[in-house]
């Protein structure tokens, strides 16, 4: 009896800086190719938007008969980098993740380019601090009763 293919899809909560290098699926399989074009095993690794698609074109049951479930459950759970950057690096970092050792890597040399670029680091950090986040004055109104 041979195995069931499943679909695959791409680990987008990982940090951004990783382009080729170390890209891999939800499940942690390896995967070949570019972030624009994955591939695994030869085939196409899929993206959440896809997924998402599929779900709401057949359905969550049919989903779990054409993905991979391992893949769909992370990418339930895990949040993609621009969501929420702690939640990536939590999933890089914990105890059993197989990248743990190239996130400790990374880290150290995103410290060594801050001490290279200090004053550009600064200054893109006031900057965000500068930004208004609309979701955090909406709820200050609603907590004020002006909403």
């Amino acid at each position: 009896m041979s195995a069931i293919r499943r679909e695959h899809l791409l680990r987008e909560g990982q940090p951004p800086w990783r382009q080729t290098e170390g890209l891999l699926t939800e499940c942690g399989k390896p995967i070949v190719g570019s972030r624009d074009d994955p591939t695994y095993n030869g085939a196409t690794v899929y993206t959440r938007a896809e997924l998402a698609a599929f779900i709401r074109e057949h359905g969550q049951r049919r989903a779990v008969l054409v993905y991979c479930v391992t893949c769909v459950d992370a990418a339930q759970r895990w949040k993609e980098w621009a969501e929420d950057p702690n939640s990536c690096i939590n999933r890089e970092s914990g105890p059993y993740a197989p990248t743990a050792e190239t996130l400790r890597r990374e880290l150290f040399a995103l410290a060594d380019l801050v001490r290279l670029h200090e004053e550009e680091f600064d200054q893109l950090l006031r900057a965000r601090d500068e930004t208004i986040n609309l979701a955090d004055r909406r709820r200050e109104k609603k907590r004020q009763g002006l909403m």
